[in-house]
């Protein structure tokens, strides 16, 4: 992943991925099986709840800051981070 730039900053959020799907030490939260359609569903899930938490998480930190380059610096990171992988893997955000 260090080698690859589209993936150099996307590296810690695969890397936990991995650990909760059970490649870490924890126990897997849940399974992944590259054949089962469902890994893709576990993909697609932990991405979601992944962007959910760190823009939660910005706008928290930050946005009640009056240091707008700093949050425009953060949230733009955020959409070099996800925008590759939201375009190959639409996010299916649960209907209300």
């Amino acid at each position: 992943m260090a080698a690859s730039p589209e993936l150099r900053d996307k590296s810690e959020l695969i890397e936990r991925f991995l650990e909760i799907a059970g490649f870490g030490e924890a126990d897997a939260q849940f399974d992944i099986d590259s054949a089962a359609p469902e890994s893709e569903r576990n993909w697609r899930k932990f991405v979601a709840d992944s962007m959910e938490d760190e823009m939660s998480g910005i706008i928290k930190a930050e946005a009640r800051d009056r240091q707008r380059h700093r949050v425009t610096d953060l949230l733009s990171g955020f959409c070099r981070k996800y925008r590759s992988l939201t375009v190959r893997y639409p996010i299916e955000l649960p209907e209300d």
